[in-house]
C-alpha cells in the first residue's frame, strides 16, 4: 500500500509522488535537495523534491532515495519530516553514528548532507 499524507491546504488524501494536489491544484513540496558533489548515479544539480513525508537514502535498492557509491550504507540516514512543527531532520544510521557526535540533526535552509563521496545541499520550499 502506497504511503500517503493530507495536503496541508485543503486536507485532501495525496500519495508519495504528488507533487501537486489533485484536489486544490497547490503545490506539495515542501524542501528540496540539491546535488552540489555528485555520486555515480546522481549528477552535480540534480533537484530531488520531498514532500511532508520521511525518506531513506541509502545504496540498498529499497530506499526512497537509492545512491550508487562503495562509501554509502544500504541503509545510510533518513530524513524524518515532521509537518506539523514543519520541519526535516536526518537520522544518521548504522555504523555510520561512529563517524558523527550524534545521531539525529535538526535541517536548516543551506544545510549539507555528506554522504559518502559526494553531498546535497538541502532548503525549504518559501509557501506561497
Amino acid at each position: 500500500m502506497e504511503e500517503s499524507f493530507k495536503c496541508f491546504h485543503c486536507g485532501a488524501d495525496n500519495g508519495r509522488n504528488s507533487l501537486s494536489c489533485p484536489n486544490c491544484k497547490k503545490n506539495l513540496v515542501v524542501a528540496r535537495l540539491v546535488c552540489i558533489d555528485p555520486f555515480e548515479n546522481i549528477k552535480e544539480g540534480t533537484v530531488i523534491d520531498l514532500l511532508p513525508l520521511s525518506y531513506s537514502i541509502g545504496r540498498g535498492s529499497g530506499n526512497h532515495i537509492t545512491i550508487t557509491d562503495k562509501f554509502v550504507s544500504r541503509h545510510h540516514l533518513e530524513l524524518i519530516c515532521h509537518p506539523a512543527e514543519k520541519y526535516f531532520e536526518v537520522h544518521v544510521l548504522g555504523q555510520n553514528r561512529q563517524k558523527f557526535e550524534k545521531d539525529t540533526y535538526r535541517l536548516f535552509d543551506d544545510a549539507v548532507i555528506p554522504i559518502g563521496t559526494g553531498s546535497f545541499k538541502f532548503n525549504y520550499v518559501k509557501s506561497a
